[in-house]
């Protein structure tokens, strides 16, 4: 599936979030099993670092991986129930401007 403005993943409840905040929030989304790609260029794989150097060609970023919603912050109670895990979504992700790399463990 392709990533859209109007693009809900199981468990992402965005109009909450909004009315909540009271300003246009974004998803937070955790992608696995991915690969960077230059759409401009046949679709070849580029590594995340070349979005930090300038190449002098017009290059452009963007991804596919199985992308799950970013669990909301979780109550001491939650953790004793069994876990509903929702199936990840393979997602063509828009362009990439910017990424984060989170080191932590699996289970943590």
């Amino acid at each position: 599936m392709v990533e859209t403005q109007d693009l809900n993943l199981n468990g992402e409840d965005l109009d909450d979030a909004e009315e909540q905040e009271g300003t246009n929030t974004k998803p937070i989304r955790i992608l696995t099993d991915f690969s960077f790609f230059d759409p401009r260029h046949k679709n070849e794989m580029v590594p995340l670092t070349d979005m930090e150097e300038v190449h002098g060609k017009d290059q452009a970023f963007e991804g596919a991986g199985y992308a799950v919603a970013k669990p909301s912050d979780i109550d001491e109670d939650e953790g004793q129930e069994e876990e509903d895990e929702d199936e990840p979504a393979y997602l063509r992700l828009g362009a990439i401007f910017r990424y984060t790399v989170s080191y932590n463990p699996e289970d943590e």
